[in-house]
């Protein structure tokens, strides 16, 4: 369950745990770490870290001849090919082939197609030293399998070593950052210089954050329940969706509880059966009936945990690694205020961290 570790249970600025509701902690279950296969450990543990590399700009790890302007006529494979030749005939990659065959196998896994026209195709490398990256530009746009009629009219191609996890994460998250500004893929489109184009990437706001921020792996996309909902949609999401926690708000936006698949169990089913020797008269699942009476009618405000972690949108990735290592607790809620801002579990923190 998630939050185990105590109610509301916060991580404040960079720091310990703050505000931790000790009244809510089963007695013999203190927090202790999660191994997951040992890979967060790793994290906190200072085997590899998080690269600290704030300060360096965009356009540090490319040059004016490795933009590709006016990209026409190419589906999304050629325009890999393309980037990739660019670097390699430049000297910044050895094996051409493999690279390419690298970087098409992990678009093929998962689109790398952003909002807005912006496509990120990456892959991490064992036989290079630096990161590096490649731009084209595309007036019509290349499908690189957003969905629907989305293109990508800016692409940029990331490099980067298996043993720098942290800046390629710093890197995604300043080109984020950059083409979130309204309207600039369809300025950085328009130049037809490869210069005008690589300069974009050597603004001002362009330079890489100081570390990885919650913000930057957190998922936006997510279910989540009203506190006004009925019983009836948490089960429907639980059963039909296939999730673990449903992040539970109430009328203004405001993060007020969680929802998870343990406590309709034990909705079900009362404590005292944990004891009982004879389960005959439980064994046609009657206890449940109760639940389906009562589906329609009892409001999950009555039902959700209050039990729960949050951490700001600010808070250093390392910190939510910190949090997720505690006992039971799968999933960290992001918050901007008292609103819900997205949500991270231990999947998609080694995800980003590890292999996206």
């Amino acid at each position: 369950m998630v939050g185990a570790c105590g109610a509301g249970l916060t991580e404040g600025r960079y720091g310990d745990i703050v505000g931790l509701s000790l009244a809510a902690k089963p007695a013999g279950h203190e927090c202790d770490r999660r191994h997951a296969d040992g890979t967060v450990d790793r994290v906190i543990s200072g085997e590899w870290t998080l690269s600290n590399s704030s300060g360096i700009k965009l356009s540090s790890f490319f040059s004016e001849k490795h933009v590709l302007c006016g990209l026409e006529g190419v589906d999304r494979d050629e325009c890999l090919r393309r980037l990739v030749g660019v670097l390699a005939d430049d000297g910044r990659i050895a094996r051409r082939d493999d690279t390419v065959e690298a970087v098409i196998l992990r678009e093929q896994l998962l689109s790398t197609q952003l909002a807005a026209g912006l496509a990120i195709p990456h892959t991490r490398l064992e036989d290079i030293k630096d990161l590096t990256l490649a731009v084209a530009t595309s007036r019509s746009g290349i499908d690189f399998g957003g969905g629907g009629e989305s293109l990508a009219h800016i692409v940029v191609l990331i490099l980067t070593p298996v043993s720098q996890p942290g800046l390629y994460l710093q890197t995604l998250a300043a080109i984020a950052n950059l083409f979130s500004k309204k309207d600039l893929v369809e300025r950085v489109v328009k130049l037809s210089k490869p210069k005008e184009v690589w300069e974009v990437f050597g603004r001002g706001d362009t330079t890489l954050p100081e570390y990885v921020t919650a913000h930057d792996i957190m998922s936006t996309t997510y279910e989540s329940l009203k506190t006004t909902d009925y019983l009836e949609k948490a089960i429907d999401l639980f059963t039909y969706h296939h999730l673990l926690d449903i992040p539970v708000v109430d009328e203004d936006g405001d993060l007020a509880g969680l929802m998870n698949e343990e406590q309709l169990l034990k909705l079900a089913l009362p404590e005292y059966i944990l004891w009982l020797e004879d389960l005959s008269p439980i064994l046609q699942f009657e206890p449940f009936v109760e639940v389906l009476k009562n589906e329609k009618t009892l409001r999950v405000a009555e039902v959700m945990s209050t039990e729960y972690a949050t951490v700001p949108q600010d808070a250093p990735a390392i910190q939510v690694a910190r949090v997720l290592m505690r006992r039971e607790i799968r999933a960290v809620m992001v918050t901007g205020g008292k609103k819900l801002a997205g949500v991270i579990t231990l999947s998609d923190f080694l995800t980003k961290v590890l292999r996206k």
